[in-house]
């Protein structure tokens, strides 16, 4: 039925049988209230309606304010009304995404009572206030302080809807104010179940805790994702904590982003784990590896080989061409030792001019052969600088494999390989002259 006009504050589809003490409370309210008929028709909504949700009298008059509900809160929206089935039973009150005339969401706070008579067709009486606007000047104020504040900070209810949100929220979520306070807190962070779901699941939870706390009190922590608008995941820690907000006990949430702290966790780790100069392994990650391949060899009765390879002139490039010539070479050499090697063989440099690769599922002779393989590599000479000045480097090798020694540890291992490459330098010091293209 098309809109009649105006009438004191509001517009008028169908009044009949309304009682006038109850249309002149409608009309006088500064909150979005409305008459709905079945199923949601909207008949009847004062001036405070179209100020806070857009909508003209010819727009709103007969739509059906259900189509205007986030589907995400219909199904709990239809729930919480249709327990106040009696006449003049209030329900409390259900918060909702509502759809405003300009396509945009706002978080709605509503409460519905059933108006009495027509049994054949029942009317609802609907009262709406915005539920995340600032409750004067202390809302204000609190949100100058959380502006200046450098974490996320986001004010939500027990169910997630935002109601509030700081300047650095939107920065690093990549939403504007107006759409994070039409979210929840489900939309971004990656992973979190519902708090309803977690109340089914009988657990108690950090929001529980935190709306029963005190204000100004934090209840726990806990890590997780953020998704930003554009999808793009980075990790946080999250405080969770009490806040009195437009004078109800709300949730308080302090995010910080960690994706920073992660990276020097982890590069602190790699650091801890590698030589510096040739990125290889060190020898306290090459040692756990090496312990790790050989409860596996034993599992599944293999073989596991070790490789260790000596410079043999690192101390005359040095004494001749400098340290940088001799760090030269050593990176020179792990690169040599990769290419040389097939790929995710642990390489490890074990100190000084000291290299160590670690061959699982090989046996004493492939590692022989891999052993020559990685000799031959180093007749290539090296270049030292612009000026061409060239040098080979030679090496000294020793062999280990449980294949044949019967060694059950890393540090059995690590020694049997170490006693032949000491057998081998004696060798090559012998009267024979050294045989470095035949590992020891």
């Amino acid at each position: 039925m098309p809109p009649s006009g105006r009438k004191s504050g509001g517009w008028m589809s169908d009044w009949s049988g309304v009682d006038g003490r109850l249309r002149a409370l409608v009309r006088r309210s500064e909150q979005a209230t409305a008459v709905l008929g079945p199923e949601g028709r909207l008949l009847y909504a004062n001036a405070a309606f179209e100020r806070d949700y857009g909508y003209s009298p010819r727009e709103a008059t007969g739509m059906n304010v259900l189509d205007h509900i986030h589907p995400g809160d219909l199904l709990r929206v239809e729930r919480e009304v249709s327990a106040g089935e009696s006449p003049e039973e209030r329900t409390g009150e259900v918060g909702y995404r509502f759809r405003c005339a300009d396509g945009s969401w706002r978080w709605v706070e509503a409460s519905v009572m059933r108006l009495e008579g027509r049994e054949e067709s029942p009317r609802f009486l609907l009262v709406a206030h915005d539920a995340g606007s600032a409750a004067g000047s202390g809302e204000s104020r609190l949100r100058q302080v959380l502006d200046q504040v450098p974490d996320v900070v986001i004010v939500h209810d027990e169910r997630g809807r935002v109601l509030d949100c700081n300047r650095e929220a939107c920065r690093s979520l990549g939403y504007t104010r107006e759409e994070l306070l039409s979210l929840s807190v489900q939309d971004f962070a990656v992973g979190l179940i519902s708090e309803e779901e977690r109340r089914a699941a009988g657990g108690d939870t950090l929001w529980l805790r935190a709306i029963a706390s005190e204000p100004g009190e934090t209840v726990g922590y806990h890590g997780g994702l953020h998704r930003r608008k554009d999808g793009s995941i980075f990790p946080v820690e999250v405080a969770v904590g009490a806040v009195e907000h437009e004078g109800r006990r709300r949730i308080l949430a302090v995010c910080r982003d960690v994706t920073e702290g992660r990276r020097l966790e982890k590069e602190i780790e790699h650091q801890s784990l590698h030589d510096p100069l040739t990125g290889l392994a060190n020898r306290l990650l090459f040692t756990e590896q090496l312990e790790r391949a050989l409860a596996r060899a034993e599992i599944d009765s293999t073989p596991v080989s070790l490789v260790l390879i000596s410079l043999d002139d690192l101390r005359n490039i040095n004494d001749l061409f400098g340290y940088a010539a001799g760090d030269l070479a050593l990176v020179d050499f792990a690169r040599r030792l990769r290419n040389g090697l097939r790929p995710g063989t642990v390489i490890c440099r074990l100190g000084s001019g000291d290299f160590a690769a670690l061959l699982e599922r090989s046996g004493r002779e492939e590692a022989e052969e891999t052993a020559r393989r990685l000799l031959r590599a180093l007749e290539t000479p090296l270049t030292l600088d612009d000026a061409g000045r060239q040098v080979v480097v030679t090496a000294t090798v020793g062999l280990a494999s449980t294949e044949d020694s019967g060694a059950a540890t890393a540090e059995d291992l690590l020694r049997d390989a170490t006693l032949a490459l000491a057998r081998k330098r004696a060798e090559n010091a012998g009267p024979g002259g050294p045989s470095p293209d035949e590992p020891a």
